[in-house]
């Protein structure tokens, strides 16, 4: 949910609101060597085009904005992986899940 539309959510029901909170501010921790690999992935990019941005632009506000932009650039896209790749199912929905595949097992 975006963040942005915090005005219409708070119309909306303190389940969606509780959701989202909870999502969004929780501790994602990868739960696989493949989330792991990912993780890994971007941040060797990134420092990748972090050198090349030292080594080419000039030293200045431009490129220490171009820096910090990249960290967000790290953060967003290692919050992307996390919240989406790394949520570990809690019980009742592991029990629903069981649930619906053994009646469509029948």
């Amino acid at each position: 949910m975006d963040p942005y539309l915090l005005k219409s959510m708070l119309k909306q029901s303190k389940t969606n609101i509780d959701k989202y909170i909870e999502e969004t501010f929780d501790h994602h921790p990868p739960i696989t060597d493949e989330i792991i690999q990912l993780h890994t992935v971007i941040r060797t990019v990134i420092k990748k085009t972090a050198y090349a941005l030292i080594e080419h632009v000039p030293e200045g506000k431009e490129l220490s904005i171009a820096l910090r932009h990249l960290e967000e650039v790290m953060f967003w896209s290692n919050a992307g992986i996390a919240r989406k790749l790394s949520i570990i199912p809690k019980p009742t929905q592991m029990f629903k899940s069981k649930e619906k595949k053994e009646k469509n097992a029948t």
